[in-house]
Protein backbone atom coordinates (compact mmCIF):
# COMPACT_ATOMS: atom_id res chain seq x y z
CA UNK A 1 0.00 0.00 0.00
CA UNK A 2 1.36 3.41 -1.04
CA UNK A 3 0.28 6.92 -0.11
CA UNK A 4 0.01 10.25 -1.92
CA UNK A 5 -0.92 13.72 -0.70
CA UNK A 6 -3.64 15.50 -2.71
CA UNK A 7 -4.23 18.90 -1.19
CA UNK A 8 -5.00 18.32 2.49
CA UNK A 9 -5.98 14.69 1.89
CA UNK A 10 -3.66 11.71 2.29
CA UNK A 11 -4.82 8.88 0.03
CA UNK A 12 -3.79 5.23 0.23
CA UNK A 13 -3.56 3.38 -3.05
CA UNK A 14 -2.61 -0.02 -4.41
CA UNK A 15 -0.19 0.05 -7.35
CA UNK A 16 0.36 -2.78 -9.80
CA UNK A 17 2.78 -2.71 -12.74
CA UNK A 18 2.11 -4.95 -15.75
CA UNK A 19 3.34 -5.42 -19.30
CA UNK A 20 -0.26 -5.80 -20.45
CA UNK A 21 -1.20 -2.22 -19.52
CA UNK A 22 -0.54 0.44 -22.18
CA UNK A 23 -1.96 3.37 -20.20
CA UNK A 24 -2.51 4.06 -16.50
CA UNK A 25 -5.83 2.68 -15.23
CA UNK A 26 -7.49 4.00 -12.06
CA UNK A 27 -10.30 2.29 -10.15
CA UNK A 28 -12.05 3.12 -6.86
CA UNK A 29 -14.32 0.71 -5.03
CA UNK A 30 -15.83 0.23 -1.60
CA UNK A 31 -13.43 -2.38 -0.23
CA UNK A 32 -10.08 -1.73 -1.95
CA UNK A 33 -10.19 2.06 -2.26
CA UNK A 34 -7.97 3.47 -5.02
CA UNK A 35 -6.24 0.89 -7.23
CA UNK A 36 -3.84 1.80 -10.02
CA UNK A 37 -2.59 -0.43 -12.82
CA UNK A 38 0.36 1.03 -14.75
CA UNK A 39 2.64 0.01 -17.63
CA UNK A 40 5.84 -1.60 -16.35
CA UNK A 41 8.15 0.94 -17.99
CA UNK A 42 6.80 3.88 -15.94
CA UNK A 43 8.41 5.12 -12.74
CA UNK A 44 6.49 5.79 -9.51
CA UNK A 45 7.05 9.54 -10.04
CA UNK A 46 5.37 9.32 -13.45
CA UNK A 47 2.48 7.36 -11.96
CA UNK A 48 1.98 9.95 -9.22
CA UNK A 49 2.06 12.77 -11.76
CA UNK A 50 -0.87 11.06 -13.45
CA UNK A 51 -2.66 10.68 -10.10
CA UNK A 52 -2.39 14.44 -9.53
CA UNK A 53 -3.86 15.08 -12.99
CA UNK A 54 -6.89 13.01 -11.98
CA UNK A 55 -7.10 14.51 -8.48
CA UNK A 56 -10.60 16.03 -8.85
CA UNK A 57 -12.05 12.73 -10.08
CA UNK A 58 -10.28 10.79 -7.30
CA UNK A 59 -11.40 13.08 -4.47
CA UNK A 60 -14.98 13.17 -5.78
CA UNK A 61 -15.26 9.38 -5.88
CA UNK A 62 -13.46 8.79 -2.59
CA UNK A 63 -15.97 11.18 -0.98
CA UNK A 64 -18.79 9.09 -2.46
CA UNK A 65 -17.28 5.91 -1.03
CA UNK A 66 -16.92 7.53 2.39
CA UNK A 67 -20.59 8.54 2.35
CA UNK A 68 -21.61 5.00 1.42
CA UNK A 69 -19.59 3.52 4.29
CA UNK A 70 -21.28 5.89 6.75
CA UNK A 71 -24.70 4.74 5.52
CA UNK A 72 -23.84 1.04 5.67
CA UNK A 73 -24.57 0.71 9.38
CA UNK A 74 -26.40 -2.50 10.24
CA UNK A 75 -30.18 -2.38 10.17
CA UNK A 76 -31.90 -2.85 13.53
CA UNK A 77 -35.39 -3.52 12.10
CA UNK A 78 -37.09 -1.08 14.47
CA UNK A 79 -40.03 1.29 13.90
CA UNK A 80 -39.13 4.38 11.89
CA UNK A 81 -36.15 2.77 10.17
CA UNK A 82 -36.07 3.02 6.37
CA UNK A 83 -35.69 0.12 3.95
CA UNK A 84 -34.84 0.26 0.22
CA UNK A 85 -36.98 -0.85 -2.69
CA UNK A 86 -36.30 0.00 -6.35
CA UNK A 87 -34.03 2.92 -5.50
CA UNK A 88 -36.24 4.54 -2.85
CA UNK A 89 -36.40 4.19 0.94
CA UNK A 90 -39.60 3.39 2.84
CA UNK A 91 -40.31 3.57 6.57
CA UNK A 92 -41.05 0.56 8.75
CA UNK A 93 -44.15 0.71 10.97
CA UNK A 94 -44.36 -1.82 13.81
CA UNK A 95 -47.62 -2.96 15.40
CA UNK A 96 -47.33 -4.86 18.68
CA UNK A 97 -50.01 -7.35 19.70
CA UNK A 98 -50.15 -9.93 22.48
CA UNK A 99 -49.01 -13.35 21.18
CA UNK A 100 -49.15 -12.10 17.56
CA UNK A 101 -47.61 -14.14 14.77
CA UNK A 102 -44.80 -12.06 13.15
CA UNK A 103 -45.84 -10.77 9.72
CA UNK A 104 -44.56 -8.21 7.21
CA UNK A 105 -46.43 -6.38 4.46
CA UNK A 106 -45.82 -3.46 2.11
CA UNK A 107 -48.66 -1.11 1.16
CA UNK A 108 -48.91 2.54 0.11
CA UNK A 109 -45.21 3.23 0.57
CA UNK A 110 -44.90 1.74 4.06
CA UNK A 111 -43.53 -1.52 5.42
CA UNK A 112 -45.77 -2.76 8.24
CA UNK A 113 -44.67 -5.45 10.69
CA UNK A 114 -46.86 -7.13 13.28
CA UNK A 115 -44.85 -8.36 16.26
CA UNK A 116 -45.59 -9.89 19.70
CA UNK A 117 -45.30 -7.53 22.64
CA UNK A 118 -42.29 -7.52 24.92
CA UNK A 119 -39.55 -8.30 22.39
CA UNK A 120 -36.03 -6.88 22.71
CA UNK A 121 -34.37 -4.89 19.94
CA UNK A 122 -32.22 -7.89 19.08
CA UNK A 123 -35.35 -10.06 18.80
CA UNK A 124 -36.69 -7.62 16.21
CA UNK A 125 -33.64 -8.18 14.00
CA UNK A 126 -33.67 -11.96 14.43
CA UNK A 127 -37.37 -12.21 13.54
CA UNK A 128 -37.82 -9.45 10.93
CA UNK A 129 -34.70 -9.83 8.80
CA UNK A 130 -35.79 -13.24 7.39
CA UNK A 131 -39.27 -11.81 6.70
CA UNK A 132 -37.72 -8.88 4.80
CA UNK A 133 -35.45 -11.21 2.82
CA UNK A 134 -38.41 -13.41 1.83
CA UNK A 135 -40.37 -10.31 0.78
CA UNK A 136 -37.49 -8.95 -1.31
CA UNK A 137 -36.80 -12.27 -3.03
CA UNK A 138 -40.44 -12.71 -4.08
CA UNK A 139 -40.74 -9.07 -5.14
CA UNK A 140 -37.51 -9.28 -7.11
CA UNK A 141 -38.68 -12.28 -9.12
CA UNK A 142 -41.77 -10.47 -10.35
CA UNK A 143 -39.93 -7.24 -11.16
CA UNK A 144 -36.99 -8.83 -12.97
CA UNK A 145 -39.13 -11.19 -15.06
CA UNK A 146 -41.30 -8.21 -16.06
CA UNK A 147 -38.17 -6.28 -17.15
CA UNK A 148 -36.91 -9.31 -19.11
CA UNK A 149 -40.25 -9.51 -20.90
CA UNK A 150 -40.01 -5.81 -21.78
CA UNK A 151 -36.58 -6.14 -23.44
CA UNK A 152 -36.96 -9.58 -25.06
CA UNK A 153 -38.59 -7.91 -28.07
CA UNK A 154 -35.17 -6.57 -29.12
CA UNK A 155 -33.80 -10.09 -29.60
CA UNK A 156 -34.43 -12.93 -32.05
CA UNK A 157 -33.26 -15.52 -29.51
CA UNK A 158 -35.14 -16.02 -26.26
CA UNK A 159 -33.73 -17.29 -22.95
CA UNK A 160 -34.37 -20.97 -22.28
CA UNK A 161 -34.88 -20.22 -18.58
CA UNK A 162 -34.95 -17.13 -16.37
CA UNK A 163 -33.88 -17.63 -12.77
CA UNK A 164 -33.88 -14.98 -10.05
CA UNK A 165 -31.56 -16.16 -7.30
CA UNK A 166 -28.64 -15.46 -5.00
CA UNK A 167 -25.45 -15.03 -7.03
CA UNK A 168 -22.04 -14.64 -5.39
CA UNK A 169 -19.97 -11.78 -6.85
CA UNK A 170 -22.19 -11.51 -9.95
CA UNK A 171 -25.28 -9.55 -10.92
CA UNK A 172 -26.22 -11.84 -13.75
CA UNK A 173 -25.10 -14.80 -15.84
CA UNK A 174 -25.99 -16.31 -19.22
CA UNK A 175 -24.92 -19.88 -19.93
CA UNK A 176 -24.00 -21.44 -23.26
CA UNK A 177 -27.48 -22.97 -23.29
CA UNK A 178 -29.04 -19.50 -22.91
CA UNK A 179 -30.18 -19.94 -19.33
CA UNK A 180 -30.17 -16.52 -17.65
CA UNK A 181 -29.79 -15.94 -13.91
CA UNK A 182 -30.24 -12.52 -12.27
CA UNK A 183 -29.25 -11.60 -8.72
CA UNK A 184 -32.38 -10.93 -6.64
CA UNK A 185 -30.58 -8.15 -4.72
CA UNK A 186 -31.10 -5.83 -7.68
CA UNK A 187 -34.57 -5.23 -6.23
CA UNK A 188 -32.90 -2.65 -3.96
CA UNK A 189 -31.72 -0.61 -6.97
CA UNK A 190 -33.63 1.78 -9.20
CA UNK A 191 -35.18 0.45 -12.39
CA UNK A 192 -32.44 1.75 -14.71
CA UNK A 193 -29.88 -0.40 -12.85
CA UNK A 194 -32.09 -3.50 -13.09
CA UNK A 195 -32.60 -2.80 -16.80
CA UNK A 196 -28.85 -2.57 -17.38
CA UNK A 197 -28.22 -6.04 -15.91
CA UNK A 198 -31.20 -7.54 -17.75
CA UNK A 199 -30.13 -6.09 -21.11
CA UNK A 200 -26.51 -7.06 -20.45
CA UNK A 201 -27.46 -10.72 -19.99
CA UNK A 202 -29.92 -10.72 -22.90
CA UNK A 203 -27.13 -9.42 -25.16
CA UNK A 204 -25.15 -12.53 -24.21
CA UNK A 205 -27.76 -14.54 -26.11
CA UNK A 206 -26.12 -13.10 -29.22
CA UNK A 207 -22.54 -12.48 -28.04
CA UNK A 208 -21.03 -14.85 -25.46
CA UNK A 209 -18.22 -12.43 -24.63
CA UNK A 210 -17.59 -8.78 -23.86
CA UNK A 211 -16.37 -7.79 -27.30
CA UNK A 212 -16.93 -4.40 -28.94
CA UNK A 213 -19.88 -5.94 -30.78
CA UNK A 214 -21.40 -6.96 -27.46
CA UNK A 215 -21.11 -3.46 -25.96
CA UNK A 216 -22.49 -1.88 -29.15
CA UNK A 217 -25.51 -4.15 -28.78
CA UNK A 218 -26.01 -3.01 -25.18
CA UNK A 219 -25.60 0.65 -26.17
CA UNK A 220 -28.10 0.30 -29.01
CA UNK A 221 -30.80 -0.61 -26.46
CA UNK A 222 -29.54 1.47 -23.51
CA UNK A 223 -27.58 4.50 -24.81
CA UNK A 224 -26.69 5.55 -21.22
CA UNK A 225 -25.70 2.08 -20.02
CA UNK A 226 -22.24 3.28 -18.91
CA UNK A 227 -23.79 5.38 -16.14
CA UNK A 228 -25.64 2.33 -14.77
CA UNK A 229 -22.57 0.15 -15.13
CA UNK A 230 -20.44 2.64 -13.17
CA UNK A 231 -23.14 3.11 -10.52
CA UNK A 232 -23.28 -0.63 -9.97
CA UNK A 233 -19.50 -0.91 -9.75
CA UNK A 234 -19.30 1.79 -7.06
CA UNK A 235 -22.56 1.20 -5.17
CA UNK A 236 -23.21 -2.51 -5.75
CA UNK A 237 -22.03 -3.47 -2.26
CA UNK A 238 -24.79 -1.31 -0.75
CA UNK A 239 -27.57 -3.45 -2.26
CA UNK A 240 -28.20 -5.35 0.94
CA UNK A 241 -29.88 -5.12 4.34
Amino acid sequence: MSQIQIGATTIDYNLKFTNRQKTIGLQIDLHDGLSICAPKHLSIDEVEQNIHKKSKWIIKNIDKISEIKINLSQKEFLAGEKFPLRGRNYKLKVKRKENAKPTLSFCKGTFTATMPKGLSDEDHRIILRPLFLTFYQKKSEGIIKERVKKYQEYFDKKPEKIRVKELKNKWGTCTGKNNISINWRLVFAKTSIIDYVVVHELCHLKHKNHSKKFWREVEKILPNYKESKEWLRIHGNTLNI
